[in-house]
């Protein structure tokens, strides 16, 4: 496994704990417009039913449950196998330069 392969194995794991956060936020604001309605141009239906989607999808993301966190899983699984890639990628998560 190349270094370029692990950096995106590590920005990939930073992202779904990011992504959990991103679809919480858009699920709040647009369930506060549902009923405060200070966007104007989404109407209070379209913003409750976006809402609504964005929870269930944020729920999703927290849980665990997507194709995305399935993959995560199984790399690193087979990342765990083996104690070079292990070193390889904390390094790469703390910055500091591979050979």
């Amino acid at each position: 496994m190349t270094n370029k392969e692990l950096k995106f194995v590590a920005s990939l794991k930073r992202s779904l704990k990011i992504n959990v956060y991103v679809y919480a936020v858009v699920a709040i604001t647009a369930l506060c417009n549902s009923y405060f309605q200070f966007m104007p141009e989404l109407n209070a239906v379209y913003s409750l039913a976006l809402g609504i989607i964005f929870c269930f999808v944020s729920l999703s993301n927290y849980l665990g449950d997507t194709q995305l966190h399935k993959c995560s899983e199984i790399i690193d699984g087979l990342i765990n196998k083996d104690p070079e890639l292990i070193k390889r990628l904390n390094e790469i998560k703390d910055g500091k330069p591979t050979v």
